[in-house]
């Protein structure tokens, strides 16, 4: 038993566990760990018994359709940031952009989607492939920012323009997006929040001290730049 041995070794004091799709065992071992009286907090995994702070990813996915579907897009393009069978995440994320364009009256069209990964090349070649399509997307979310660089750059090299021609958005607001050309669109994950309040909980349940709340789940942020703007088509 990993974390029970770990624990109960008096090498650490308390866990930080940091894991998308945990198999039942791994659920097991952590409840078990949980009602031994170990502090254990989950970092992204939400379970009723094991104490977390998530960030909302999911609804910062419906953040950033909504706002391209507020500036009248309807063919929106997308590219995953791993093969969907692959990742348990990525998967979640492609149902809510099939369910948040459904809601809008807009049937899902599984040739707009490409697979990426955490490589601008990657969102470059999916860019590529999606502009071969007639008509062109209006629009492009894609699921994290390194892919939507590579995009852009596929989008400026076939002579169209970000945001006259094809608006982008990414994922995860990293520091380089605001310096892109133009500036990226993009959804803010509460990094420090995220970090700092699973810290304290975790210190929290160390020292015994009573937690407000045994699972905190915090919100994203959409940062509006000039990569997005109304559809002119």
């Amino acid at each position: 038993n990993t974390y029970l041995n770990l624990l109960r070794s008096k090498e650490v004091a308390g866990i930080i566990v940091n894991i998308d799709a945990p198999s039942q065992n791994d659920i097991q071992e952590l409840v078990a760990s949980v009602n031994a009286g170990f502090p254990i907090v989950s970092l992204d995994y939400w379970h009723e018994t094991i104490h977390s702070v998530v960030v909302d990813k999911l609804e910062g996915v419906r953040r950033a359709l909504g706002h391209l579907l507020q500036l009248g897009h309807r063919r929106i393009a997308c590219i995953t940031f791993a093969p969907v069978r692959a990742q348990a995440h990525a998967s979640k994320r492609l149902r809510v952009y099939r369910e948040v364009l459904e809601e809008a009256g807009i049937a899902y069209d599984e040739t707009l989607v490409r697979n990426g990964a955490y490589d601008p090349e990657t969102g470059y070649q999916a860019m590529k492939s999606l502009l071969e399509l007639s008509p062109l997307p209006t629009a492009l979310f894609a699921m994290n920012d390194i892919m939507a660089f590579g995009a852009m750059t596929a989008i400026h090299e076939a002579g169209l323009r970000i945001p006259e021609d094809i608006s982008v958005i990414g994922f995860d607001d990293i520091r380089l997006a605001r310096y892109s050309t133009p500036a990226l669109t993009t959804v803010r994950e509460p990094d420090i929040l995220h970090g700092a309040t699973i810290g304290q909980m975790l210190i929290n349940l160390i020292n015994g001290t009573p937690l407000e709340q045994d699972h905190v789940v915090l919100k994203t942020e959409l940062k509006i730049r000039d990569s997005s703007a109304y559809c002119l088509h």
